[in-house]
């Protein structure tokens, strides 16, 4: 397969106070970066609901068992969607509130512990478990974000 046949499209579901600046556009464009990098099964889609503590809550419980919110969930899917030639990765969900204050925390913008919790739930997407591996998710994603230093503010 080509690259030209890997590609991935991302439809943004934003319920939670998401900066204007990081658009559907800029998503996909962020995410087709990283793909270049990254193994995809072909032409791909996601979709990235961004919401609140209350909700991600919520599915934190009914999945996982764990009554607390936290910053990023992922369900994987892989199915072929119907009438197109794209595989549907699965769904990222992104705590807004969540991501604010670790981006306090941390010291950088709203908009790069944005990207960088998509990241996150995009490798787990692609298979990818960082609480089963040997730290090669979590090593995967530190060469990503210094390879990409244009989406991440300039900071590594």
């Amino acid at each position: 397969m080509t690259e030209s046949e890997k590609s991935i499209v991302c439809d943004v579901i934003s319920r939670k106070g998401l900066d204007e600046n990081l658009s559907e556009e800029k998503l996909t464009e962020f995410l087709n970066d990283l793909s270049a990098k990254l193994e995809l099964p072909g032409r791909c889609r996601m979709e990235i609901l961004f919401t609140g503590n209350d909700e991600i809550q919520d599915l934190n419980r009914g999945y996982r068992d764990k009554d607390c919110p936290t910053d990023v969930l992922s369900f994987m899917d892989g199915d072929k969607l119907p009438d197109t030639d794209e595989i549907f990765l699965g769904s990222v969900v992104i705590s807004v509130e969540r991501a604010r204050a670790q981006s306090s925390e941390i010291g950088h913008s709203l908009e790069d512990e944005l990207k960088f919790l998509v990241l996150h739930g995009f490798l787990h997407l692609l298979g990818y478990d960082h609480e089963g591996d040997d730290g090669e998710m979590l090593g995967l994603q530190r060469e990503l974000k210094k390879a990409f230093p244009n989406h991440f503010g300039g900071k590594i």
